[in-house]
């Protein structure tokens, strides 16, 4: 009795670290926003290596610190014993702060936003091909 007892509890609270709850299911929706942004806004901000706007390049850079603070706020994802999303943000960061090439920043943004998006299992796009039918409904 006391074996099943302990055993419901221990299960009951690994259950409950490896499913997202709601908040931590925002947190990588923020996660993928930001990315994003980062990937469509990372050029204006370097070009050939060079910063040619301070300020969104100060954006960008104050962007990657929410995501990271973000990741590092998440659960581990079901099945795993850690979070493997903070060293992806690091690798994405360095390129940032060496002012990596924009296509390669992107590339980066969108497989790290992926990766993220699957381990967690959270769909952003529709599913399913829309319906235009509803569209006037």
């Amino acid at each position: 009795m006391a074996y099943a007892a302990v055993s419901a509890v221990l299960f009951g609270s690994a259950l409950a670290r490896a499913v997202p709850s709601q908040d931590h299911i925002n947190d990588v929706r923020r996660l993928s926003a930001i990315l994003d942004y980062v990937a469509g806004d990372y050029g204006a901000a370097v070009v050939d290596g060079a910063v040619v706007d301070a300020a969104e390049y100060a954006e960008q850079t104050a962007f990657l610190d929410d995501a990271a603070s973000l990741a590092d706020s998440l659960p581990p994802p079901l099945g795993l014993s850690e979070n493997r999303i903070p060293p992806s943000l690091r690798e994405l960061r360095t390129l940032v702060d060496e002012k990596a090439d924009a296509t390669l920043v992107g590339t980066r943004c969108r497989a790290v936003r992926a990766e993220i998006l699957s381990t967690y299992g959270v769909v952003i796009a529709p599913t399913e091909a829309l319906n235009l039918g509803n569209a006037g409904t």
